[in-house]
């Protein structure tokens, strides 16, 4: 364990001391904050600014491929369309999965934008027409959504435009 910010025990503990734990402090100064900063050094576009990885121990191989302990990843990577000339570059985030028997692949892209990708197999998360975009390859479900309500009330999709407004929501009746 390891604690940093000048004090003795955890901020914020529910695994009953069974876990190792990082945690930031920012002190007893209101106002200061805990900050994890993974820095990287790169000048061209795509560069490897930082990454979060989660691995599973138990999985045997370390070295890619369906068996990898490397089983998410949180990713940065920068943005510059100068090799970083006016000092200026921006990043996005890459988020990374692995199903059970597969292998690791990026399945979320955050854009430097604000423009959110998601994808089932890598596919258009480079994609920049739209500020949300679902991507799949194949029939059924391979690109659906769903916005679910588990209360008693309509799940709705509200789209506003200054041409007007539409909602596509179900019945509020059942049977």
């Amino acid at each position: 364990d390891l604690l940093l910010g000048g004090h003795n025990e955890y901020t914020y503990d529910d695994t009953s001391g069974t876990n190792v734990i990082l945690d930031i402090y920012g002190g007893a100064t209101a106002g200061k904050r805990g900050i994890l900063s993974l820095s990287g050094r790169t000048g061209s576009d795509d560069g490897d600014l930082g990454t979060i990885w989660f691995n599973n121990d138990n999985n045997s191989s370390a070295s890619p491929g369906n068996n990898m302990k490397l089983s998410c990843a949180i990713q940065a990577k920068s943005v510059t369309s100068d090799n970083n000339a006016q000092n200026d570059a921006g990043g996005y985030l890459s988020f990374f999965t692995k199903a059970d028997g597969g292998s690791v692949a990026e399945k979320m892209r955050l854009s430097e934008v604000g423009i959110l990708n998601l994808s089932d197999g890598g596919l258009e998360l480079d994609q920049t027409g739209y500020k949300f975009q679902i991507t799949g390859s194949g029939g059924g479900e391979a690109a659906s959504m769903a916005i679910k309500n588990q209360g008693s009330h309509p799940a709705k999709l509200h789209l506003m435009s200054g041409h007007g407004n539409w909602s596509v929501c179900n019945s509020a009746t059942v049977g």
